[in-house]
């Protein structure tokens, strides 16, 4: 493996690996420790704030480079008092729906 991805990188600018689930497989654990960097994929409301804490161990204790964690499945339309809450950015009292999920982001790098 180690040979495989030395080939890849002298070949490719990035070289994304997607591997098991790091708490079920000793597999991912060995892959993180060949890598450059190792993102954390998390999906949102279903994986315990606990299994993620104990990835991020995981992790680390392979010497592998944490460089961030990615929350996927994530509504971004919410009625809450976070996000856009129960008033819009336009400063109505509604909640709006977003069409495009970059939008609050585009908004917010003015």
């Amino acid at each position: 493996m180690g040979a495989f991805l030395g080939s890849a990188k002298s070949e490719y600018a990035f070289v994304i690996l997607d591997s098991s689930p790091l708490l079920t497989l000793a597999d991912s654990r060995i892959l993180a420790s060949l890598v450059d960097g190792v993102l954390l994929v998390a999906k949102s409301g279903a994986t315990p704030r606990e299994q993620i804490r104990q990835s991020q161990s995981g992790i680390r204790s392979a010497g592998a480079n944490l460089i961030g964690v990615v929350l996927n499945n994530v509504t971004l339309h919410t009625n809450g008092y976070y996000g856009l809450g129960i008033y819009g950015s336009n400063g109505n009292s509604h909640s709006e729906t977003i069409s495009d999920p970059a939008e609050p982001w585009n908004r917010l790098s003015k």
